[in-house]
């Protein structure tokens, strides 16, 4: 599946005339990298665990929400 997309991506960026980027990580080649940062954001307080599933503290991160220009009390579950 994930080869596909790769497939498309590469299409549609030759479509648009965009350079190609000079690297393209997979995920599959760095899961014990990104448990290790996962663990050290429930470490540093700025994530936690729910069940089987981690979520970041969004109250630890003053900017978050700036990009897309949302602010942080409305994005509250």
């Amino acid at each position: 599946i994930a080869d596909r997309y790769i497939h498309n991506f590469h299409e549609d960026i030759s479509k648009l005339n965009c350079l190609s980027p000079d690297y393209e990580p997979r995920v599959t080649d760095n899961i014990p990298q990104i448990i290790t940062f996962i663990q050290e954001l429930i470490d540093k307080g700025c994530a936690y665990q729910a069940g089987n599933d981690v979520y970041f503290r969004i109250n630890t991160f003053a900017d978050y929400g700036k990009l897309s220009k949302q602010k942080i009390e409305d994005l509250h579950a």
